[in-house]
């Protein structure tokens, strides 16, 4: 059987886990609770990071125009463009 494991992204500050199997079907978790609330201008950002990579791979157009074309339509607040990644990171 092949595991997942998952844990908080905010590894330094919060230490919850959880395994499941390949499927997401639960199996186990550290007893750890989340110690804080999501971000949700990460849940945004990731979001349309994804959004850039799928259009990027189904499309012929440019990364670069696409890149551009996301975030710009996003129309993201300051706070939300300087987490955004740049395109050579993406």
């Amino acid at each position: 059987m092949n595991k997942k494991y998952w844990r908080c992204e905010d590894g330094d500050n919060c230490g919850a886990y959880v395994h499941t199997t390949s499927e997401d079907v639960y199996l186990k978790h550290n007893k750890v609770e989340h110690n804080h609330l999501p971000d949700p201008d990460e849940i945004l950002i990731n979001k349309l990071i994804s959004k850039i990579r799928y259009r990027v791979m189904n499309e012929h157009l440019s990364a670069v125009f696409i890149y551009e074309f996301e975030v710009a339509r996003a129309n993201l607040t300051q706070s939300q463009l300087a987490i955004m990644p740049a395109f050579k990171i993406i």
